[in-house]
């Protein structure tokens, strides 16, 4: 238990965009960019007002998927939800050691880091395809 909690309040490795890039990004007219907007507004007011920084979980995973050379360093473990516990219900939680949930027999890949320039360039190329080569096609084929 002392573990969990220990790992539980450190401050999570991985970093977000650096704001200025997404700055540079949404401050420009496109459709791709209005997207961006439209579905970070809310979460960006909320961290300027709390300046905890800008998260972009859900596009950092799909970028690890799709991906994977963007993570530099990550482990295996088994995991698993705790439902019933006291101080930790609706958690996520490790069995680092062999004893530890012992019913999970499936592993996870736990992301620690990422190749922080490949993830401002596909961060960029996604949202801001005029700076790259990427073009818009008019028909699928």
């Amino acid at each position: 238990m002392s573990c969990l909690m220990r790992c539980r309040h450190e401050p999570a490795p991985l970093k977000s965009e650096p704001e200025e890039i997404y700055g540079n990004i949404t401050n420009k007219t496109g459709p791709l960019q209005k997207f961006l907007l439209d579905i970070t507004n809310h979460t960006m007011q909320c961290c300027q007002k709390n300046n905890a920084g800008f998260g972009l979980g859900d596009w950092l995973t799909m970028l690890t998927t799709v991906v994977p050379g963007s993570v530099t360093r990550s482990f295996q473990s088994r995991v698993s939800i705790e439902l019933t516990g006291t101080h930790t219900r609706g958690e996520l939680v490790f069995g680092w050691m062999p004893y530890m949930l012992p019913e999970v027999t499936r592993n996870v890949t736990v992301i620690q880091e990422l190749n922080s320039s490949m993830v401002n360039r596909v961060f960029q190329e996604t949202f801001d395809p005029s700076s790259t080569q990427w073009r818009q096609t008019t028909s699928l084929r």
